[in-house]
C-alpha cells in the first residue's frame, strides 16, 4: 500500500466541526517546551494537543473509521498506535513548509474544510531535483493515507485564523 484517498471518511463532520474547532492550537514553540515533546520535531503553523490527550472522543472515532476502512491492510489487522492532532496551516505558514518524511508506518490527513488550491503532494526519492508524483487536494472529509517514509510537503496553505485557513486532522500510525 502506497497511498489510499477515502471521501466522506466521517459519517458526521459537519457534527464534529465547531467541536474540533474548540480545540486549543499551539505553535512549535509551545510545544518544544513540553518534557517528551521530540526537540527535533518541527512543523509550520498551530497544532493541538495529541487528541488522545485533548479530545478523546474524537481519537477513538479516526481509530473506528481506520478499522472500518482500511482492515485489509496486513498493518491495521493487529495492534497499532496512532497518534492524532488538529492541524492548522494558515497563509503565513507557507515560508515555513518543507518536503520531509515522517518516522512512523502511515501518516494520514483528514481535510476539515475545501481549497482546490490546497492540499499534499507526494515526491519522487530525488532529494536533489524533487518531482510531484502524486498530489491530493484539500475536500472537505477526504481522507489521505500514504506511507510515511515518502517525501510530502503540503502546498497553498491560506487563511489567516481557524475559520478560515486549511484545517486537517494529522495522524501517524506506527
Amino acid at each position: 500500500m502506497d497511498n489510499i484517498v477515502i471521501e466522506n471518511f466521517f459519517n458526521n463532520i459537519d457534527g464534529l466541526e465547531a467541536s474540533i474547532k474548540k480545540v486549543p492550537l499551539y505553535d512549535i514553540e509551545w510545544h518544544q517546551k513540553r518534557p517528551k515533546f521530540d526537540k527535533n520535531f518541527v512543523y509550520p503553523g498551530l497544532r493541538s494537543m495529541p487528541l488522545h490527550d485533548s479530545f478523546r472522543y474524537l481519537s477513538e472515532i479516526i481509530k473506528e473509521r481506520i478499522l472500518h476502512y482500511l482492515y485489509f491492510i496486513p498493518h491495521f489487522q493487529k495492534p497499532f498506535d496512532i497518534t492524532s492532532c488538529i492541524h492548522l496551516r494558515r497563509e503565513q505558514d507557507n515560508a515555513g513548509e518543507y518536503i520531509h518524511k515522517d518516522p512512523y508506518t502511515y501518516t494520514g490527513l483528514i481535510y476539515l474544510n475545501n481549497n482546490e488550491n490546497s492540499g499534499t503532494n507526494i515526491y519522487n526519492e530525488d532529494r536533489n531535483n524533487p518531482k510531484v508524483t502524486m498530489s491530493v487536494k484539500c475536500v472537505k472529509n477526504r481522507l489521505f493515507l500514504f506511507r510515511s517514509d515518502q517525501y510530502h510537503s503540503s502546498f497553498g496553505n491560506f487563511g489567516d485564523n481557524i475559520d478560515n485557513g486549511r484545517l486537517t486532522i494529522n495522524f501517524f500510525v506506527k
